[in-house]
């Protein structure tokens, strides 16, 4: 699952954990403009799978993808 963390009425951070106690192997990376409200000891304590900064390019998004995923098979 690929989320923001800024929405309307549910931010990434509590989308994140619904999606955790629903399925817990399910990868989640989360996009964000506010780089300082994200950190990877924050993704480490979460079912955050990783982060990536806004703007991105799909090169970098591909690559995240890719890390995720490679992750999660082994």
């Amino acid at each position: 699952m690929i989320t923001d963390l800024t929405m309307p009425k549910l931010d990434g951070i509590e989308l994140a954990k619904a999606a955790y106690e629903v399925a817990p192997d399910l990868p989640l990376i989360l996009a964000s403009g506010l780089n300082e409200h994200i950190n990877k000891n924050y993704a480490d304590n979460t079912s955050i799978s990783a982060t990536v900064s806004k703007p991105f390019d799909f090169g970098k998004m591909l690559n995240t993808i890719e890390e995720v995923l490679a992750y999660k098979r082994s």
